[in-house]
């Protein structure tokens, strides 16, 4: 392995590793190794990957504060796709179903901008694990 390998797989292993690994941040090491054409260990970027998104889903609970929940798990499903591997996304697509309940209370508050918001936001993560949204 090269030694920018090395350094891009240990900077995305250590912010995968972090309390709150930030999406963006994830989005442009991943960018870089694939620039270089950097081998990555898959496999472990991607459980990585799905433990962040399943992190900024695990609290959330219809308020103002998913937005940004929302945009990072979606984040993550695209940095997932990105691979071109088969995985799994069966708890994803749970945790996202469950929050079905938040979101159709949105639909029907749909004159305040943060309910807009939501529901855009929401419809953005469900489109991207393969769910359809009522609406």
């Amino acid at each position: 392995r090269s030694l920018a390998s090395t350094v891009v797989s240990e900077r995305i292993r250590s912010e995968l590793d972090q309390e709150r690994p930030e999406a963006q941040r994830l989005a442009q090491l991943l960018d870089e190794a694939g620039e270089h054409h950097l081998g990555l260990d898959q496999q472990a970027v991607l459980l990585g990957l799905k433990r962040a998104a399943l992190q900024r889903l695990e609290n959330a609970d219809g308020s103002k504060a998913d937005l940004t929940r929302l945009d990072d798990a979606a984040v993550f499903v695209r940095l997932m796709g990105s691979f071109g591997t088969p995985f799994s996304l069966w708890k994803l697509q749970n945790r996202v179903h469950q929050l079905a309940d938040h979101y159709q209370r949105h639909v029907a508050e749909a004159e305040s901008p943060v309910s807009r918001e939501w529901c855009s936001r929401y419809r953005h993560l469900a489109k991207a694990l393969n769910l359809r949204v009522g609406n």
